[in-house]
Order: structure tokens, then sequence, then C-alpha cells
């Protein structure tokens, strides 16, 4: 709960009754591979999980995002991989599902219920991908996931500092990330480009950025 857990190595949860939390503003680096199995297991992520893979199989498995939890595969996740099960997820409206790689949703079991975002960079496969939404706004695939997945974005904030626009924002992790780009709008609907800020590459730890808006509009404006 506002803490922060780093593991090196595979994580396994192959208990039956285990729930694990991650409340908001808990964060779980998992820089291997962790699997969840046996009997029925819990986890509830509020916070941020990031794992390099991700195998969920055999028993009863859940896997839940909060309105504020954040799940990110590095590389590939699988559901009932290679054994008969029920494994599932389900993505609260504010959460968000953010996998790399491939989504293997299994043959068996599971239910899958997207009500904030799933992005996926590689492919959906597996029979039970019939359980997900057919074609819902929320879920990414492919190219269409690949604005979403470079960081994970705790705030990004502006405040008026004489005559200038002082934007701040924080990234809770980076993946490849080159750089960001700072648009700028009077309506809200149609945004330009101002300004190009280098990102990290890629990174597991907060960063902070900023940039000042030393022109900015007269009157109410939007950015982004």
């Amino acid at each position: 709960n506002g803490g922060s857990i780093v593991f090196n190595n595979t994580v396994l949860f192959a208990n039956d009754g285990l729930t694990f939390n991650v409340d908001s503003g808990g964060s779980v680096d998992i820089n291997s591979t962790l699997t969840i199995t046996g009997g029925v297991n819990i986890l509830n992520i509020n916070g941020n999980l990031e794992i390099e893979n991700l195998i969920a199989n055999g028993g009863s498995q859940q896997i839940n995002t909060g309105t504020t939890g954040v799940i990110r595969v590095i590389n590939n996740a699988a559901f009932n991989s290679g054994d008969a099960g029920s494994a599932s997820f389900t993505i609260d409206g504010g959460g968000k599902f953010l996998i790399n790689g491939n989504l293997d949703v299994g043959n068996t079991g599971g239910t899958y219920t997207v009500n904030g975002v799933l992005a996926v960079g590689g492919t959906i496969t597996g029979n039970g991908a019939t359980r997900l939404p057919s074609s819902p706004p929320h879920i990414y695939i492919g190219d269409e996931a690949d604005p979403i997945l470079p960081i994970v974005l705790n705030y990004f904030n502006a405040y008026c500092n004489k005559t200038s626009v002082i934007l701040t924002w924080q990234t809770a992790s980076e993946l490849n990330n080159n750089y960001f780009t700072i648009e700028r709008s009077v309506d809200a609907v149609n945004f330009n480009a101002i300004a190009t800020i280098k990102g990290a590459g890629t990174s597991k730890n907060e960063l902070n950025y900023s940039f000042a808006d030393k022109f900015p509009l007269t009157g109410k404006s939007y950015y982004r």
C-alpha cells in the first residue's frame, strides 16, 4: 500500500486460496515470469504490476484490476496454458491490462470481462477469445495498441506561472519510449504540437518531466 516490491527471479503462486493485493499507490515489479496455478488464487491489482511474462493455468485463477490498476506484461501472457482450468481476468473501468506481446486466452474455462482497457501489441489466440467482447472501443490489438503501450503515466498537470504555463508529468515506467509530443488546443478538439520532449527509453523507475509554454494562448487552453 504505497510501497514497492521488486522480484528479480521467477515468481510462482501455486496455492489454494491465495489472495494477493496491490493497493492504489503500490508497485510490484517481477523481472521474470509470474506463474499462477493450482486451486483458487486471486490477484487484485489497484496499483501497478509489471512482469516479463504471465502464465495462469489450472484451478480457478482470477486476475482483476480495480479502477486505478495497471497490469503491464513486457512479453506474453497465457491463460489455461497447457492445463484445463478456468483462469480469467476482469479489467474494471479505469483499469488497464497492457501486453506488449501476445495473449493466449486458452481453450477452456475462464471468463474475460473488459470494462477498462485491454491492449495487446501482438495477437489474441485461443478458443477462449470468443468470450471476449467482439469489438469494443477499449480493446486494442496490434498496431492499434502501440500508442498506449510505451509508458504508464502517473499524472499530467498544468498550472499558470505569471506569463507561462508549466506542464509537469510523471511516468511509473517506460518501455522503448523515444519521446513525448506536447500538444495544445483552444477548444479541446483541434490540437497542435508545440514541443517534443525526449523520453527515457526503458525505465522501471518513476521519472519526472516538465515543459514551460512561454507563449500561451489568450484565454482558456487545453494540453495533452
